[in-house]
């Protein structure tokens, strides 16, 4: 009987020792690592195989590094990004797209972390830098949105972390414009847009500020809320037919009140009917700001400069057929 326990004592012993062994196994530990789905685990895995075979660093794959990086960034230990990411750059790296992804996301976790951001702006700069010449050479697109438009925005919130004055503002703003002129995309634009506020507001630089973001007032994709901003300033410049092709083209893209309003109150003593037309579909909109005060206006207007001296049924008449043309462009019922 003392035997049968002991031989089973011994089995249990050496299958413990079996399991371990496996657990052990470097390349165990490694394909399971991989096989985790969620990252914090999944880095936690692969950083516990780093650590227990740090000896044989030299012989690790180049392919670990990748994933442990790309791990410890979407589990948002940015510390090891840059820990392994750095040494992964040490390595030479045939697939340039996996060394644009190396130099992105260790700019990001600098720029994330709040250190090093000259650094961090580096290596921005060579993912642009060989982004666009892979791009030149290999007409790959792609590369834009992955990397090259990516590491833009870095380099713009870098700047943009580091505005302590006019110097610095105009920097970032240079950066944005360059973007822009690069890839004419929303993102860039707002950038523009943010910066040139700053410009004007802060600084009183009026006319760089107007001729930045006039730059991206002539695209096609342009916001109404840009549009009405430079119309602003170029009122305040007293230049008014600027001020009103800017609203213009801000009401054709989203119909307001407010603007249809400021379009009447600009063109009355430029052109009655047009600044009629505007009045009236600012007051059917029913904006409760606006409303009211295109109305009066509209029937002044109407009423006591444009059909002065009309009989009150051709006044009356008159009117209505202005409210129903307004309705018919606003897409409203007759009433």
């Amino acid at each position: 009987m003392k035997r049968i326990i002991l031989l089973n004592l011994l089995l249990i012993l050496f299958s413990s020792m079996y399991i371990f062994a496996q657990n052990d196994n470097p390349k165990d530990m490694y394909e399971n690592a991989l096989k985790e789905k969620d990252p914090v685990l999944k880095f936690q895995k692969l950083e516990e195989y780093y650590n227990k075979n740090r000896s044989e660093q030299h012989n690790m794959k180049k392919i670990f590094f990748l994933h442990i990086v790309r791990a410890a960034f979407e589990s948002k230990k940015f510390d090891r990004v840059i820990k392994y990411g750095e040494k992964a750059l040490k390595f030479e790296w045939i697939n340039e797209e996996n060394k644009l992804g190396l130099y992105l996301q260790i700019s990001n976790a600098y720029v994330i972390s709040e250190i090093n951001l000259t650094k961090a702006y580096n290596y921005s700069e060579f993912v642009i830098n060989l982004g666009k010449l892979m791009i030149q050479n290999d007409s790959n697109s792609g590369l834009n949105e992955k990397f090259v438009i990516p590491a833009f925005c870095l380099q713009i919130r870098i700047l943009d972390k580091q505005i302590t004055d006019l110097e610095a503002l105009e920097n970032v703003l240079k950066k944005s414009i360059e973007a822009y002129l690069y890839e004419k995309s929303p993102e860039f634009a707002r950038y523009i847009f943010v910066f040139t506020n700053r410009l004007y507001y802060k600084f009183n630089k009026y006319d760089e500020a107007i001729e930045a973001l006039e730059m991206i007032c002539n695209d096609n994709s342009i916001k109404p809320e840009y549009l009405n901003k430079i119309a602003l300033w170029y009122f305040k410049k007293d230049e008014i037919e600027k001020a009103i092709e800017y609203l213009k083209r801000s009401y054709n893209l989203k119909k307001d009140a407010k603007i249809s309003y400021s379009l009447g109150k600009l063109l009355q003593r430029r052109d009655i009917d047009e600044a009629i037309d505007y009045l009236a579909e600012s007051y059917l909109m029913d904006d409760k700001n606006t409303s009211n005060n295109s109305k009066i206006l509209l029937q002044h207007l109407f009423f006591n400069i444009k059909m002065d001296g009309k009989s009150p049924e051709e006044k009356e008449r008159g009117y209505i057929e202005i409210l129903n043309k307004a309705r018919l462009k606003l897409g409203l019922k007759d009433n």
